[in-house]
């Protein structure tokens, strides 16, 4: 068992939440990709494709192994970019935004 496996097997908990519970979520690889919206599709086609073949590439990912080095901070700052874009939004709903990072220890 690796520290991969180990993540993998912890975020498609939380990606499989997220598309249950409807919870708009943002997953990103920091090493790959662009970032995979699950949870927010509220009824649209369009969207809910996305979703459905975003879904099938964080589970695929996971099943696979890491590749890579991590550039964390440059991740982290356009996370935090993205969420100040939505400050005024998040605030007057009274919603919070909330970000997880997790690593295998290769940066």
């Amino acid at each position: 068992c690796s520290r991969w496996s180990e993540i993998g097997d912890c975020l498609k908990f939380h990606i499989n939440l997220s598309r249950a519970a409807a919870a708009h979520s943002v997953f990103r690889f920091c090493n790959a990709g662009n970032p995979i919206v699950i949870g927010a599709h509220k009824g649209s086609k369009d969207l809910k494709k996305a979703e459905e073949d975003g879904y099938h590439t964080l589970i695929k990912r996971f099943d696979g192994h890491a590749d890579g080095v991590t550039p964390l901070c440059a991740q982290v700052a356009d996370v935090v970019a993205a969420i100040r874009a939505q400050e005024k939004e998040l605030r007057s709903a009274g919603r919070q935004a909330v970000v997880i990072i997790t690593s295998d220890g290769e940066a």
